[in-house]
């Protein structure tokens, strides 16, 4: 991957940082429990998304895990809409990594991550 790859997933990682902080004092016990779950999750993913950063395959799945995770610690909750959302974002972005992944000889495109900023305001909101 080129240095070019790398501060855009850098950049995109920034963004990821932008949903942390979640657990919310006025939010139920159930509320405040999956926010603080999917808190945990975001911060781990924020620790170890670089570790794949020249392995665009291995980096579509850590995305696609990260958003599973997420679902699964939100089901059934005031925030499974919201974290719903953050999961999608992220499968989207796992989306763009594989197809650069499927034809390298091309450059990059931008990681969009308007949508995952989008998302985790939301989720941020919801869990405050």
């Amino acid at each position: 991957m080129t240095t070019t790859t790398r501060l855009r997933a850098a950049c995109l990682l920034a963004a990821v940082t932008t949903v942390t902080g979640l657990a919310g004092c006025g939010a139920s016990g159930d509320t405040k429990a999956a926010c603080t779950k999917v808190q945990n999750e975001i911060a781990q993913f924020n620790a170890g998304s670089m570790k794949n950063i020249n392995d665009p395959a291995a980096m579509k799945t850590d995305y696609d895990n990260f958003a599973a995770r997420i679902r699964a610690d939100a089901k059934g909750t005031d925030i499974e809409a919201e974290a719903g959302a953050v999961a999608t974002s992220f499968e989207k972005l796992a989306q763009q990594v594989a197809d650069f992944s499927a034809n390298p000889s091309t450059t990059m495109p931008n990681l969009n991550s308007a949508d995952v900023i989008a998302a985790g305001t939301a989720l941020k909101k919801k869990c405050t």
